[in-house]
């Protein structure tokens, strides 16, 4: 409270020189002064899914977060976070528990059919205006 030096709370800060700006951790739910966050974890399901949890602000709409994936770390399809369950590829779904984390905070849960992509990897984004 009290602070106004953009450096430490503009979107772009880094305040706990975590890597993450201000921006995604606003937008994902996190502590801007955290000095490790987790953003998104994965969780052990069963041997057929890649298993992912994220926390999601929908008052940060204006930051255009994103969802990419890969399967070899080269090429990303981003996708935006949807407001409700939503089938983004065959084999790719997001679920969505409106106000699953908080009032206004969604929980999201991707899930990956691993036959289908045996390797899979993730990651969040937003834009700043």
């Amino acid at each position: 409270p009290g602070e106004t030096d953009p450096a430490i709370i503009g979107p772009e800060a880094n305040p706990s020189g975590s890597g993450l700006r201000n921006a995604i951790c606003f937008a994902f739910n996190l502590s801007p002064l955290d000095p490790a966050p987790v953003p998104l974890q994965q969780v052990p399901l069963d041997d057929t899914i890649h298993a992912f949890e994220l926390a999601h602000r929908r008052e940060a709409a204006g930051f255009a977060p994103v969802i990419a994936y890969s399967t070899d770390l080269e090429t990303f399809t981003s996708v935006a976070i949807p407001s409700a369950d939503a089938n983004v590829a065959p084999g790719i779904e997001i679920l969505v528990t409106t106000d699953g984390i908080a009032p206004g905070v969604d929980h999201l849960s991707i899930r990956v059919d691993k036959t289908i992509f045996p390797r899979f990897f993730t990651r969040l984004g937003v834009t700043i205006p």
